[in-house]
């Protein structure tokens, strides 16, 4: 704000050119009369350009007021772009991480049924095991007591 209020001050001070440009008085005197012209006749600008003539102090503030406007709405477009990209960005990763999500638990469930199974199994070895070892010692037991009788 404080950049603008320079510039119109200076705008009031028309600086002092030893060969003043035909149009610069006219423009100095009524500065929204030559916005009116310049917005109207856009051709007349690369014209002045090609010539080298010497640019009134209105007419920088005015490419000055351009340029910040211009830089002013790079600076919005930009900004939107970026907060567009970071919340496209955002609800990819949550997506991701949901599909993770559901997938851990898909893991921790199966590792839990798999820990059943496995206990269970574990469980029908031991008392398979248990039953065998049971048989193998009554059938020990047999052969002893048929030993000792035979021995007898």
């Amino acid at each position: 704000m404080k950049f603008l209020d320079m510039l119109r001050k200076i705008d009031e001070k028309p600086e002092q050119t030893p060969n003043p440009a035909p149009d610069s008085p006219k423009k100095d005197e009524n500065p929204s009369q030559s916005t009116d012209q310049k917005a109207s006749t856009p051709v007349a600008e690369p014209e002045k350009k090609e010539e080298n003539l010497p640019v009134s102090v209105h007419d920088k503030r005015i490419n000055i007021e351009e340029q910040m406007n211009d830089l002013s709405h790079q600076y919005a477009k930009l900004r939107n772009d970026l907060k567009t990209n970071l919340f496209t960005e955002k609800d990819e990763f949550e997506a991701k991480k949901a599909t993770l999500d559901k997938y851990l638990e898909t893991l921790k469930r199966d590792e839990k049924e798999s820990n059943e199974k496995l206990a269970n199994t574990k469980a029908q070895n031991d008392d398979a095991a248990k039953e065998h070892l049971a048989s193998v010692n009554a059938d020990r037991k047999e052969q002893e007591n048929l030993q000792n009788f035979n021995q007898n």
